[in-house]
């Protein structure tokens, strides 16, 4: 199987490294000094179930560049995942089935906008729906959805996170109470 590892972190790392030392093809995506790292030493894994170094592994820093997986595993924090998906697969896939045909660089640009950004960075979506507001999910994550059903493209990500953020909006929005 060939894996694709966005996240370079705790989890993908580790998870990554662990498939790389069973022989899996695995493909790092990852930017800055995780990437520089990866590329010139490699990969450390420090575990009570046994430490292991990987002293070459394929580390990139654009995912187009990666070609065609059986798994993507998304080892990035919960607030990223949303952007991770987007410059990962599904909008991409969206937009080639409607003929929009976006720049090649349109990853590695969105990566590197959010890599300017300080680290405790937050969305106007993210903070709405954290302090019960009504938010842009119906507009953002729910057209990515009803696009992608439209055009037969699997967005499975897209609807989960729309799926699961729905009752919050629709709490928001006065339609929908929680009971107390």
């Amino acid at each position: 199987m060939r894996f694709a590892i966005f996240g370079v972190g705790a989890v993908g790392g580790y998870f990554g490294g662990r498939l790389v030392q069973a022989g899996e093809d695995v493909t790092f995506i990852a930017r800055g000094d995780h990437l520089k790292t990866l590329q010139t030493k490699g990969l450390r894994l420090d575990s009570i179930k046994g430490d292991v170094v990987l002293s070459t592994v394929k580390a990139i820093d654009d995912s187009a560049k990666v070609g065609p997986v059986d798994v993507v595993l998304l080892g990035v924090k919960t607030w990223q995942v949303p952007t991770a998906a987007k410059t990962m697969l599904e909008i991409l896939d969206v937009a080639q089935a409607y003929q929009i045909h976006l720049p090649e660089d349109t990853v590695s640009r969105t990566l590197a906008f959010m890599d300017s950004l300080p680290a405790n960075s937050t969305t106007s979506m993210q903070r709405d729906i954290a302090e019960g507001r009504p938010s842009e999910v119906d507009a953002w994550n729910g057209a990515v959805v009803r696009l992608g059903r439209k055009a037969g493209v699997a967005v499975s990500l897209h609807e989960f996170i729309y799926d699961s953020l729905l009752p919050l909006e629709k709490k928001a929005r006065g339609e929908l109470q929680f009971p107390t």
